[in-house]
């Protein structure tokens, strides 16, 4: 075998120098993801750090298409213009940079978006109390979902929905019944762009156009008019209408014919007889027409009001008495007889009221009043009625009690010379008793004996009477709150309450309340019968816990009679959330250190746990679940999931652990042998298990040159008697190292006729021993990238 030169070695150590003093070429982009506005001006700037030379700038479009950006940039950087911006530049652009021999390139994905102003439509045709349907279209929006339309009436929210799919864009339509009161209000159509990256003042455009519907004219009634004669007056027509109306009058004129005047205002500066008529207001656009009539009536007010009482203006209790009310005037005026501003009777020209017994009610100031159109006249008379002096009196008077009862009713009497006769009227007529106190015995009392009671005591033509009012009631139990068996936060339940065997004269009000808020009131009358009442709430639950009350109040004449109430506290059910999972003491840890991996999740019901390990279960438990690693090993590093499950849903988080080693279980081989012939090539592979992985020195003992190998492999090409000797082989990383030492022994080349095989075997042995290394360092990756841990590989092609 041929020796080869000293260049060789000289060369292979310039190419190791050079690869460990050259820093990577580093190529970037900004921004890395980019979202631009239709219509606007993009930039992407892509920079080369790191070339020691004029670098090779250079873009392209990832997918099948065209660039669509202009370039423009220097040796360092390059910027790519899109100007304007438009929807076929979205996707990615790859920046490709060439520094020498080594080419790096990198990407940014381009999004663009799209929004302009809604447009609204069919407002113009909008008619009153006709239902018409408006539309909001959008065109050019970019990208079409999620888009959202909303509608704003004034500053209520009338609408929510989805975009769809319309010609010439996307649209969402709306359908109004205008009224009067509606003029002149703001319509409001919002669309709202709903991306994440998009900043929140341009997620929405709106448009707002003000409503005017059309409508045919609407005439004012007008009341008619009497006036006096030599009077002024101004009859006004109040007309509303879109578009506006056209007004004028038609005048009554004689042998019927008529007149017409145009504009609402019709003008009398004197009044007439013969101006008594009809006028006729009418009004017309192009909607339709109206008209409304108001009759005028010339005439006088009324005369010589007078009223006469016979037998006397003073009588005692028990008396007749007669009044009579007159009046002159044109026309004939109406005449009101009445006591203390009470009408009594009502006539034309003359009133006459006869009182056949005076009672002390009858006391007061009587008025006869007589009116017509054009005026009034008011006469009065005082009449006395001295009282007879029998009284009575019901007893108890209001009486509130429960269904079924007994209650007792006395009717007591003052006043009358001779025993008093006693009658029973309302509901208790034909019930009476004797002596100076008359009484009902009432057992059992069913809702038939509800209302008011009379007894009315009678001396000689003079009568009293006293009454009474019983009222019933039945509430017997607190409310029955029913609860649905599942309850989820975040959504809609319905709750019920019922109040069984109700009765009340008047109404039941059904409180709910959470706390001491009110949530809903509902108010239930009743219509003579026993009835249960159920009373429905529909809650948005967003609480943990809540606690509700029903509250059944009966009231009766205005006031609280009773009430009673009912309470739950609600369970509410949650799906896992909060969920989490920790490390004591780090992530990344010492092997031989005890570490802690707690789970923890909240949830109703309460959540189970389980953690893997990948995609292996370890442990199953409640919360908080609790996994101790007594003494960690390389082996445990891996990702932990933390699963949290219940009825209602799941959740899970994860980690990464990291075990980190000094090295450790070191081997060394040497091939073909550690006893070789001058001139052979020897192969060192050392292989270790750590973590971060190991780097390898081989050096000799005796004045020898340390050799540096990453990966664990070391070739001694061609050597010589001088190579023979201890070496030492140091594997180290950041936590540590461990020495091994072998003997080589190099002995002098012995010539035989037989074929050197050497040139042949030894090659063939270390590709075997490298191909079988590659394999272990593969295998080593796969099982670092899984496991987290390191073996140092054997040997290097």
């Amino acid at each position: 075998m041929t020796r080869p030169s000293a260049d060789w070695t000289l060369l292979l150590s310039a190419l190791i120098l050079s690869s460990c003093c050259v820093q990577a070429l580093r190529v970037s982009i900004t921004p890395r993801s980019p979202l631009f506005r239709v219509g606007d001006r993009g930039q992407l700037i892509c920079t080369a750090d790191d070339c020691p030379m004029p670098a090779q700038i250079s873009w392209r479009a990832l997918e099948d298409r065209p660039l669509y950006a202009t370039p423009v940039g220097n040796s360092t950087h390059s910027v790519a213009t899109f100007d304007p911006v438009k929807v076929e530049h979205e996707g990615t652009l790859v920046c490709v940079v060439s520094c020498g021999a080594e080419r790096r390139q990198t990407t940014s994905s381009v999004q663009v978006y799209a929004l302009p102003a809604p447009v609204i439509s069919g407002q113009d045709g909008l008619r009153l109390d006709q239902p018409t349907e408006l539309a909001c279209q959008v065109t050019d929006v970019y990208p079409t979902r999620p888009l959202t339309f909303r509608w704003f009436y004034g500053n209520t929210l009338m609408k929510t929905e989805e975009a769809e799919e319309g010609s010439g864009g996307l649209r969402s339509n709306i359908r109004l019944s205008p009224r009067r009161e509606d003029d002149g209000v703001n319509l409001t159509c919002r669309v709202e762009l709903d991306l994440p990256e998009l900043p929140a003042e341009d997620k929405t455009r709106e448009t707002t156009v003000s409503l005017h519907p059309l409508y045919a004219p609407l005439v004012k009634k007008m009341e008619d008019q009497v006036r006096l004669a030599g009077e002024p007056l101004t009859l006004t027509c109040a007309v509303e209408g879109n578009p506006e109306p056209t007004v004028f009058w038609r005048l009554p004129g004689p042998g019927g014919v008529t007149d017409m005047r145009f504009g609402p205002d019709l003008v009398f500066p004197a009044l007439s007889q013969s101006q008594t008529g009809v006028y006729t207001c009418v009004a017309l656009n192009s909607l339709g027409s109206r008209n409304e009539s108001v009759a005028v009536d010339v005439q006088g007010p009324p005369t010589s009001a007078t009223i006469t009482v016979s037998p006397n203006t003073t009588a005692t209790e028990g008396q007749a008495l007669t009044l009579t009310c007159r009046s002159d005037g044109a026309p004939p005026p109406s005449l009101v007889l009445s006591k203390g501003g009470v009408p009594l009777l009502t006539a034309v020209s003359e009133v006459l009221l006869t009182i056949p017994a005076l009672t002390p009610e009858d006391s007061g100031r009587y008025q006869c009043s007589a009116r017509n159109k054009h005026g009034s006249q008011v006469a009065s008379s005082d009449i006395t009625v001295r009282a007879h002096p029998l009284a009575v009196e019901l007893l108890p008077g209001q009486l509130l009690a429960p269904l079924g009862s007994s209650q007792t009713l006395r009717c007591e009497s003052s006043g009358c010379p001779e025993e008093p006769r006693f009658s029973w009227g309302g509901v208790s007529a034909g019930r009476s008793g004797a002596g100076g106190g008359g009484s009902v015995l009432l057992d059992d009392l069913s809702l038939e004996d509800e209302g008011r009671y009379d007894c009315t005591a009678s001396c000689g033509s003079v009568h009293r009477t006293g009454d009474a009012n019983i009222w019933l009631y039945s509430f017997p139990s607190d409310p029955v709150l029913k609860v649905p068996e599942l309850i989820l936060l975040g959504e809609d339940v319905e709750l019920q309450c019922e109040v069984h065997d109700i009765y009340t004269a008047e109404k039941l009000k059904v409180q709910w309340l959470s706390g001491n808020t009110l949530l809903m009131e509902e108010s239930f009358v009743f219509s003579g019968s026993l009835r249960n009442v159920t009373s429905s709430l529909k809650l948005h639950v967003n609480q943990t816990s809540l606690v509700l009350t029903c509250r059944a109040e009966m009231i009766l004449v205005g006031l609280s009679l009773k009430n009673r109430s009912s309470t739950s506290h609600l369970l509410v059910h949650y799906a896992p959330r909060e969920t989490s999972i920790s490390v004591s003491p780090a992530l990344e840890v010492m092997e031989g250190q005890e570490v802690n991996i707690t789970c923890h999740s909240d949830g109703a019901p309460p959540t189970s746990l389980v953690l893997w390990r990948d995609e292996s279960e370890v442990l199953r438990s409640e919360s908080p679940l609790i996994y101790t690693l007594t003494e960690a090993r390389l082996e445990d590093s891996a990702v932990y999931w933390c699963g949290a499950r219940n009825r209602v849903g799941t959740d899970r988080v994860n980690m990464a652990l990291t075990v980190r080693a000094p090295p450790r279980n070191t081997t060394v081989h040497i091939l073909p042998s550690t006893v070789v012939q001058e001139g052979q090539n020897v192969t060192v592979c050392c292989r270790a298990i750590s973590f971060p992985p190991s780097a390898a020195i081989l050096k000799k003992v005796v004045n020898g040159t340390a050799l540096y190998s990453a990966n664990g492999t070391f070739h001694l090409v061609n050597v010589t008697a001088q190579d023979s000797g201890l070496y030492q082989v140091n594997v180290t990383n950041d936590l540590g190292f461990h020495v091994e030492v072998f003997t080589l022994r190099v002995q002098e080349r012995q010539v035989v006729d037989s074929p050197d095989l050497s040139f042949v075997i030894i090659p063939t042995i270390c590709a075997a021993v490298v191909l079988a290394s590659l394999a272990l360092i593969l295998d080593h990756l796969r099982r670092a990238r899984k496991k987290g841990f390191y073996e140092l590989a054997r040997s290097s092609a």
